[in-house]
């Protein structure tokens, strides 16, 4: 194998090896966006009862998904899934129906 950069190998010419952390971040950003664009189409079509079901059935998934694929620990485990997707309906906040600014790291919802 050769050494590419500090992230991948090439493991010949179409092959490349991506290292966990990067595939992690890339598969936590994809399914971010996913999972919100979901719960969009489910409130336009009236068929979302409610976000925090939604929202918890989702990180319930992507505890499994990240413990399995991703080898996480206890204490890591809910690492893929956003803070706000917790803090937002503790806190009495809607996502549907909030027209969001420039998406950021933490998922603001203002």
């Amino acid at each position: 194998m050769k050494k590419q950069d500090n992230n991948t190998e090439s493991l010949g010419e179409e092959w490349t090896y991506k290292s966990n952390r990067d595939m992690k971040k890339e598969f936590k950003a994809n399914v971010q966006e996913y999972v919100e664009k979901q719960l969009e189409g489910r409130d336009k079509q009236n068929n979302l009862k409610d976000e925090v079901d939604f929202f918890a059935g989702a990180m319930s998934v992507l505890v499994v998904v990240n413990e399995m694929f991703f080898d996480s620990k206890p204490d890591d485990t809910m690492n893929l899934a956003p803070i706000m997707w917790i803090l937002g309906p503790m806190s009495g906040r809607k996502y549907v129906g909030k027209k969001r600014n420039k998406p950021n790291t933490y998922g603001d919802w203002s």
